[in-house]
């Protein structure tokens, strides 16, 4: 009986992380990851102090852009699911002021104007960058903003026109569109849909790691030896650190959630597998050690049937108990998974009645082999026996 309680608590932590890793694998990420592959650059110190490298990178893209099977190409610093993190604390709009009640961090990139058509993100509103504001530092900050973004700022208002800044001396940005969210950061630690958009020439300097997105017309893996020669080419003194689609990237932010989903569902199966083995060898040896009352019983009259039920009764009145020890206990254990659930909570009732059922349907399978042995016995045969 206790090794079914310890079951039923790991049962349902595992029961709880197969329920959120499935959520995850149907998530919409905000963008498309579809055809979409990055390669991650690194610039030499001397040229990411300077502005030059802005033209090089451009020409890169460009080129990048006339490759066979290319359906558009980007360069930015970061792009989800693993984008620049800031503190949101920190967000002052120029009319309302600082933004109160702010989650601990905000997302933000800065791209150019084929960032939102290469990743497949929504524009909702307003426009995004046109090229005159990517490609030169002079002029107004301009900003595209997510919608949970412009909400928290400006609820129930039209944001676009709006400045806000990152924080107390920064230059004020003015926000000229309004894009769909993204889920950045990984899904067992996410950083929320609170996420802006930079323009790269705006950008008063230059970060070491650049991204070279691009998205092809089929399987992106067939375009990487192209893309990768033409880089060879244009910059041959920036190495390529990485290489990723997309799916892979997703893969890489989740794979602590997929392992420890993983890990967990195979000790539960080793947990379950046990308890039916215990389940199974403790009626067998109740079946022999009342081998002479349910020899009497069938004797007296009794149906082999109703032995089969009373031995059925048994395995479910202790089944009941372990699950009256076993579903506390899981109850009080399972938080510890909160940050692997992802958009399930700890005490999910729908996981909790699953595991129920699974176990005893489960525990009662394991005693049909006893049961139906117990029904078989031949009271003749007992009471010569005797």
């Amino acid at each position: 009986m206790t090794q079914l309680a310890l079951t039923v608590a790991v049962l349902a932590g595992a029961g709880l992380l197969g329920h959120a890793f499935v959520k995850l694998s149907r998530v919409d990420y905000g963008f498309d990851p579809e055809h979409l592959v990055s390669f991650s650059l690194k610039l030499p110190a001397r040229e990411a102090a300077g502005r030059g490298v802005q033209s090089t990178l451009d020409q890169l893209r460009a080129e990048a852009s006339r490759v066979p099977d290319v359906v558009a190409a980007t360069i930015s610093d970061s792009l989800p699911p693993r984008m620049n993190v800031g503190a949101a604390g920190g967000l002052e709009t120029l009319d309302r002021g600082r933004l109160s009640n702010a989650p601990p961090s905000v997302s933000f990139a800065s791209v150019d104007e084929a960032f939102f058509k290469t990743v497949g993100i929504q524009l909702i509103g307003g426009r995004v960058f046109d090229e005159r504001e990517t490609s030169t530092a002079t002029g107004p900050r301009r900003v595209v903003v997510s919608r949970s973004l412009a909400s928290r700022l400006w609820p129930g208002e039209n944001a676009i026109g709006r400045e806000f800044r990152e924080d107390v001396g920064e230059p004020w940005l003015t926000v000229i569109g309004i894009v769909g969210d993204v889920n950045s950061g990984g899904f067992d630690g996410p950083l929320g849909p609170l996420a802006y958009y930079l323009a790269r020439g705006q950008r008063e300097t230059v970060w070491p790691y650049e991204q070279l997105t691009i998205r092809v017309r089929q399987d992106p893996a067939r375009a990487i030896p192209a893309l990768r020669s033409l880089i060879r080419r244009v910059v041959p003194d920036v190495p390529i650190v990485g290489v990723q689609t997309a799916y892979e990237t997703i893969g890489d932010v989740n794979a602590r959630v997929r392992f420890i989903t993983f890990m967990m569902m195979g000790f539960a199966g080793i947990a379950l597998a046990l308890a039916l083995i215990g389940v199974y060898g403790a009626f067998s040896c109740a079946v022999e050690q009342r081998r002479k009352e349910i020899g009497v019983r069938l004797a007296l009259g009794a149906a082999p049937g109703d032995v089969m039920r009373m031995m059925l009764r048994t395995s479910a009145r202790l089944t009941l108990v372990a699950l009256g020890i076993g579903l506390p206990l899981a109850f009080a254990a399972t938080p510890v998974l909160r940050s692997f659930l992802f958009d399930v909570s700890p005490g999910n009732p729908a996981t909790f009645a699953v595991v129920t059922v699974f176990l005893i349907v489960t525990a009662l399978a394991a005693t049909c082999v006893p049961a139906q042995r117990a029904a078989s016995v031949d009271p003749m045969e007992m009471l010569r026996d005797e």
